[in-house]
């Protein structure tokens, strides 16, 4: 039966099978994975698509301690799985897993928003405040900022998640199964948010920045992949 499962995954996995053979194919291997007990490396073999890591720095410095608040919505919207390596006050490097054209895209929008934030924050004027208050002020700008992209990620994800991403086809379920099996495996602390007090006009003019920053990825040569809807 093992051998039967591993058959259907590779017809599954060929190019040549049309959608609805391929979805039929995994369908009937899961049904297999599911009565016999058996793993998806067990029956997947070298046909499925390799898992693999790409890293980025996670901040660089201030502001840049407010992806803390975005992370978690770019691995969501990448379909990726997101982890610290290393310790994040000193400047570590987040890594997103999973497939190869969702990593490269997450690592472009970590570093996309990164880049945003800074330059944002360096040019937004606290105000006639103490250096104290004008500190925490733009502090609140960076947050929110980074705050307000996460929700905008959040609901591109479920956009295409509605439209079939991750649950429409036995493939990417599969997929999806395969990833969370490999990150479970790593026993990596997971990214986590945390808790903020913040300064009302930096927070309103950072929730402001991150509504108008584009979120469209630049396509160059027809290799190019995911590009990201510009709204």
């Amino acid at each position: 039966m093992k051998e039967r499962a591993a058959a259907l995954m590779a017809r599954a996995n060929d190019p040549a099978s049309s959608e609805a053979e391929a979805n039929l194919c995994m369908q009937k291997a899961m049904d297999l994975m599911s009565k016999f007990g058996f793993t998806m490396e067990e029956v997947s073999g070298d046909q499925a698509e390799e898992i693999g890591a790409s890293s980025t720095p996670w901040t660089g410095g201030r502001p840049g301690g407010a992806m803390v608040f975005v992370q978690n919505a770019i691995a969501a919207f990448t379909n990726t799985r997101g982890a610290f390596r290393g310790r994040p006050s000193s400047g570590s490097a987040m890594t997103y897993y999973g497939y190869g054209a969702e990593r490269d895209l997450a690592v472009w929008l970590h570093g996309h928003i990164l880049n945003a934030i800074k330059v944002e924050s360096a040019s937004y004027d606290p105000g006639p405040y103490s250096p104290a208050i004008r500190a925490k002020d733009r502090k609140s700008f960076a947050i929110f900022m980074a705050r307000r992209i996460a929700q905008r990620l959040y609901a591109m994800s479920e956009t295409l998640d509605d439209a079939g991403r991750g649950t429409g086809t036995e493939v990417m379920i599969v997929k999806n199964q395969k990833l969370d099996e490999h990150f479970e495996s790593l026993c990596l602390r997971k990214a986590i948010n945390r808790k903020i007090s913040v300064f009302s006009e930096g927070a309103e003019a950072g929730k402001q920045a991150g509504e108008n920053l584009s979120l469209h990825r630049p396509v160059t040569g027809q290799g190019a992949t995911l590009a990201l809807p510009s709204n």
